[in-house]
């Protein structure tokens, strides 16, 4: 898949807390995206950046920061359905990765963010994942 264009109606359950970040200068975060935070502590679209510190929730709204880049992103933790490049079955409990904004794989690309873990596998296309906020879990490593 591509990155998100727009608002995306992302499905949940077992939400928990949600947190505030700043967001990088002249970025647009669209609601239901995953969020990462890359190696300036700032929140951007998860995509494949050089030593970002991966995933931290989802949009609960879309953002777009100016140039100054004072604007804030809320995002939420909890167990989240997105589309998947390819994952099976026997990925269940494994850490799963960010390949951009609203799809995960099994495997990790060059610089891709961790997204969480895959809790349930629905299709080869599309799984349940657990993104967490401030955890190991959501910690590139």
């Amino acid at each position: 898949m591509a990155a998100l264009s727009a608002a995306r109606g992302t499905k949940s359950r077992s939400l928990g807390r949600k947190v505030s970040y700043l967001l990088k200068a002249s970025t647009q975060v669209y609601a239901g995206g995953m969020v990462m935070v890359d190696v300036n502590g700032l929140a951007q679209p998860a995509n494949a950046e050089a030593g970002n510190n991966g995933c931290v929730g989802v949009a609960t709204e879309s953002v777009l920061s100016t140039a100054s880049g004072n604007e804030r992103i809320t995002v939420q933790e909890g167990i989240f359905l997105f589309d998947a490049a390819s994952i099976a079955q026997a990925n269940v409990a494994e850490r799963v990765f960010a390949h951009d904004d609203q799809t995960i794989d099994e495997t990790t690309g060059s610089n891709t963010p961790l997204a969480g873990v895959l809790v349930e596998f629905v299709s080869s296309t599309s799984g349940w994942v657990y993104i967490a906020l401030g955890t190991s879990i959501s910690k590139a490593t």
